[in-house]
């Protein structure tokens, strides 16, 4: 019976010195999974502090090179408002100029003065015999009044470095021959050449005179011939083509304003 005892109590002994190994186990393997998970998290945090730190860097380089190209891009708007604020200025006075010199000339001329420059001579039986280049001599000597004093005007000390070129521009009706079943895109063609005849016999009589002779190295360099044929039609009031209106020369002016904006933009720092 003794022996049945103590071989029970050495049973129950054994047994438990198994239970607190396996517990022994247990607890330091939560230990260990503990120190991991405490270990991931401190490594989670510090990863998210970097990331959270590189952000926010990146996000003020952006702020920066944002407030760079605007920087940028108002110094060019203001640099082209104060091209084109100085271009209307210059305009309206070679305008000024102008009008004061010819407007007492104008309705003899059958004439105009528009405020883009332009000066429109209106009438085709003076200009130029139908379907021909050849000068009338009406309109010759309107020419010799006009051009010298023209360009005394456009030479001035106050103009001419805004000018870039003075166009002779052809123009015509749409109609090749009145009454005859001409194509459009042939009558287009001819008139195309037409106006470019003209305007070149005008530049070649205007050159010739006498009285613009100093003047010569600023004509070769800036005064052009232009054949626009029937682009730029002249229309009544009601929408229709006023036929005789539309065969016209005309001397336009165009500023220097496209280059010096061209060269600013070139100029503009790259973004």
């Amino acid at each position: 019976m003794v022996n049945d005892d103590n071989a029970d109590f050495e049973d129950l002994e054994a047994r438990e010195d198994h239970w607190i190994s396996a517990a022994d186990l247990l607890g330091g393997a939560l230990i260990i999974f503990f120190l991991l998970m405490l270990y991931f998290l401190m490594t989670q945090q510090e990863q998210s502090q970097v990331q959270t730190e590189n952000y926010t860097e990146t996000v003020a380089k952006l702020e920066q090179e944002l407030q760079r190209v605007a920087r940028n891009a108002q110094q060019t708007t203001d640099s082209v408002k104060e091209v084109a604020i100085t271009y209307d200025q210059k305009r309206a006075e070679i305008y000024d100029a102008l009008v004061n010199e010819f407007s007492g000339d104008l309705p003899r001329w059958n004439a105009e003065i528009d405020e883009d420059l332009t000066v429109r001579f209106n009438e085709p039986s003076v200009l130029f015999a139908v379907g021909s280049a050849d000068i009338r001599d009406r309109f010759r000597n309107i020419l010799q009044d006009f051009f010298p004093s023209y360009l005394e005007i456009v030479t001035g000390k106050d103009f001419q470095e805004a000018i870039s070129e003075i166009r002779i521009e052809g123009h015509t009706s749409s109609f090749w021959n009145l009454g005859a079943n001409t194509p459009e895109q042939t009558a287009y063609l001819k008139n195309m050449d037409l106006s470019y005849e003209r305007s070149r016999s005008v530049l070649r009589y205007v050159m010739s005179l006498d009285s613009i002779e100093p003047k010569l190295p600023f004509l070769r360099k800036h005064l052009t011939a232009n054949g626009l044929s029937s682009s730029n039609l002249i229309l009544n009031e009601d929408g229709n083509e006023d036929y005789a209106r539309s065969q016209r020369v005309e001397f336009r002016i165009r500023t220097d304003v496209e280059s010096k904006i061209a060269r600013i933009l070139e100029e503009a720092p790259a973004e």
